[in-house]
């Protein structure tokens, strides 16, 4: 195969996991990031008050409850995570060798989820996908003393000039917002809970609702 061939099909490769049907081939006129009226997309949900609940409705094909409706998939995730008989041999490095957004990426389209190390790999790379933008944002918030919505907005625009063109405003945002929700919660309940994962991928814990995220770190701390 030609280089140019080969760099084809990887640029396909991660469209399509990126993709995780949320519209590629759509054209968005407006990036939701921008559009939105409440606009905290990267800002840490840890630093405002909320109301805890239990995560009733986070699986709607979840049909196994258990006391108070926390779905059962819930209760062995928290199982899991607080599982410290943890198999030292799918221990990660903490440091990518890289920290680009484009590298990140990357990682995430290739990394296989069928497997333990693969799936914490991909957990690791969201995390730091996550890192990145709130350690940014904060910058742009704290050391240029941008306001929220300015600061949102030049993250927005670094991400974006970093990833391929075919990966449109949407795949970019609900990315960012999967990166977000590893982040807080694995920055929350600890980031060496990553190796104790092992039946849930990344993308499943992804999608996990808000209420959910904030129920898991609840039932860590003391």
């Amino acid at each position: 195969f030609s280089e140019s061939s080969s760099q084809s099909s990887e640029t396909s490769a991660l469209t399509e996991m990126l993709d995780d049907n949320f519209g590629l081939g759509s054209p968005m006129a407006v990036s939701p990031l921008l559009d939105q009226k409440d606009p905290p997309l990267y800002e840490s949900r840890t630093q405002k008050k909320h109301i805890i609940e239990s995560p009733d409705k986070f699986d709607k094909r979840q049909k196994s409850t258990t006391k108070k409706g926390e779905p059962s998939t819930i209760k062995k995730l928290i199982k899991e995570l607080k599982d410290d008989s943890v198999n030292k041999d799918l221990i990660f490095a903490s440091q990518l060798s890289e920290d680009s957004y484009t590298y990140l990426y990357k990682e995430i389209g290739k990394a296989k989820v069928d497997n333990d190390i693969a799936s914490q790999k991909v957990l690791n790379c969201y995390f730091e996908f996550g890192k990145k933008l709130f350690d940014h944002l904060n910058y742009y918030k704290n050391e240029k003393k941008y306001r929220d919505r300015k600061a949102q907005s030049k993250v927005d625009k670094e991400v974006k000039k970093q990833l391929p063109k075919e990966i449109n405003d949407t795949t970019h945002w609900k990315q960012t917002e999967k990166a977000q929700k590893i982040y807080e919660l694995f920055i929350e309940i600890g980031v060496d809970k990553m190796q104790q994962v092992k039946s849930y991928s990344a993308l499943r814990i992804s999608k996990l609702s808000w209420k959910s995220i904030d129920y898991i770190t609840e039932n860590f701390k003391s």
